[in-house]
């Protein structure tokens, strides 16, 4: 299972807003942070937007911030906008008529492998990730 490269500029996008909590920023501000296209970035963001994941405020002094509330999303949230469900519920070969009763090769072994994947990112939240981010254990940009 991978994710699409807009489903993880999202969730870097959306950590590193949650790692300035206190400040607004700018879509220039996260793109320069994650070395991405400020047009990736700002269509992104207004997906991100619209569904209350994160908030912006409009106009000279405006930028994108999160609530308490937000960072306490889990990752699996964004993984879903962007990428759908179909990621955590198709064939990992693509197949439409693989399921249980008629599995491709990798069934079984991805049926597990989703599970726990699917598990791993509704426990972490975004908070998890951006107090690693500010203790220094990982960088969000290339």
């Amino acid at each position: 299972m991978l994710f699409s490269g807009m489903c993880k500029l999202a969730i870097k996008s959306v950590i590193y807003i949650a790692t300035s909590f206190d400040q607004l920023l700018t879509i220039k501000d996260i793109s320069e942070h994650l070395e991405a296209s400020e047009h990736t970035i700002a269509k992104i963001l207004q997906v991100l937007s619209k569904h209350e994941i994160i908030c912006s405020l409009k106009g000279v002094h405006g930028g994108f911030f999160m609530t308490e509330e937000q960072c306490q999303f889990p990752i699996l949230k964004i993984v879903k906008l962007i990428d759908g469900e179909g990621l955590l519920n198709q064939c990992v070969l693509g197949l439409s008529q693989c399921n249980a009763k008629k599995p491709c090769p990798l069934h079984e072994e991805y049926v597990k492998a989703k599970y726990v994947i699917e598990g791993i990112l509704t426990k972490k939240s975004i908070a998890e990730f951006a107090a690693l981010v500010n203790k220094g254990q990982f960088n969000l940009a290339n």
